[in-house]
């Protein structure tokens, strides 16, 4: 046909063949012979005239809409693809809200951790603690929770509940073997200022203590503590009691006198005496259970010693042994004693006097 076309554009015979009527074609029934004889022979002088009415441009360009009709149909398909991957990652990217199963948050303060983690747990959502300051009566229950009792949440949603810790305490710094001034610095580091220091007791106090530096505190290193309550910390005196070193040996009082801290050797005083067990200690110098610095102070002690003998000389040999008078006491010479004067004799007259007078 396009080469018929192109004919008719150079005014050349045209050898296309006019369409022929079929079965199905519609025909104009007439009751007049002569009238349909006419119309018959008419149609052959019709063909030449519609021939060459035909437009040659317009074939073309019926032509070239026909060869273009494939590709706009696959443009078309190739657009409604694209189209529809559009829409379909939009929905990927945004898909419809799903309906959630809600639940109500329970109200929990005032319980206990337990009873309130519990709670949330029987009502399908997740319980979270968190501590914070409270007071001694209020230790260990829910203060406050997030969110509050009574509101809708999605299944599941976490309740964050806060449990009081009791006072704001803090935890006591380990100060042991520090000077007090050292002690005093960490203690304020932590908000501990009302430091009360007292002296140990000598007679109990760690002999390897130094003198000056914290030997004890009361809370101890660790214990939970009010920062506004009073701390106190137990100072060294650095001395101990004087141990009883009566009767003992010098090494068994340097053993003693060792274990009680004292530092500086025995100064031992040996006295010769047969009074005392020898080698043994019969006094002291300070007397026992007195106070006294373990690092510089002296223990004086006596130790017996035994008196030494005083040995018997021998006596000299002799070449020729002469006999030896024995020695004689002398006699003592007695004392002469008075004689008695001669009484004088009576006479007669004397007696015949003495008879008259009895008679």
């Amino acid at each position: 046909m396009r080469a018929d076309v192109l004919r008719a554009k150079s005014h050349e015979p045209v050898h296309a063949m006019l369409p022929v009527a079929g079965a199905n074609d519609a025909t104009t029934v007439m009751t007049d012979d002569h009238t349909a004889t006419a119309s018959r022979a008419a149609v052959p002088a019709a063909v030449p005239a519609a021939i060459d009415t035909l437009d040659p441009a317009d074939e073309l360009e019926e032509d070239e809409k026909k060869s273009r009709k494939p590709l706009i149909i696959l443009l078309v398909l190739a657009g409604l693809v694209l189209i529809g991957m559009v829409v379909a990652i939009w929905f990927v990217l945004h898909p419809p809200p799903k309906v959630e199963a809600m639940a109500t948050v329970p109200r929990v303060t005032a319980l206990s951790e337990g009873a309130a983690s519990n709670l949330i747990l029987d009502n399908k959502l997740k319980p979270k603690v968190e501590t914070e300051a409270g007071t001694a009566e209020n230790a260990g229950t829910v203060l406050r929770q997030d969110p509050e009792g009574g509101k809708q949440v999605v299944e599941g949603s976490t309740v964050t509940i806060y449990v009081s810790q009791g006072p704001d305490t803090k935890a006591i710094p380990d100060i042991k073997g520090k000077t007090e001034a050292e002690a005093r610095a960490l203690l304020s580091a932590e908000g501990f200022t009302n430091v009360r220091p007292v002296p140990d007791d000598p007679r109990t106090e760690d002999t390897t203590a130094k003198a000056g530096t914290v030997t004890d505190s009361e809370p101890q290193s660790g214990a939970q503590w009010l920062p506004a309550d009073p701390v106190e910390i137990t100072i060294a005196t650095g001395k101990s009691l004087v141990p009883d070193l009566y009767d003992a040996t010098e090494a068994e009082a340097k053993d003693l006198a060792k274990r009680a801290g004292f530092n500086e050797v025995l100064d031992v005083n040996p006295v010769e005496t047969d009074e005392q067990r020898p080698g043994r200690i019969f006094s002291q110098f300070p007397a026992p259970d007195i106070q006294l610095e373990r690092a510089s102070g002296k223990i004086r002690v006596d130790v017996a010693v035994a008196l030494p003998e005083t040995p018997t000389p021998p006596p000299p040999p002799s070449e020729d042994p002469v006999s030896t008078p024995p020695e004689t006491t002398p006699t003592p010479t007695p004392t002469p004693s008075p004689s008695p004067s001669p009484s004088p004799s009576p006479s007669p007259s004397d007696t015949s006097t003495q008879g008259e007078g009895d008679g």
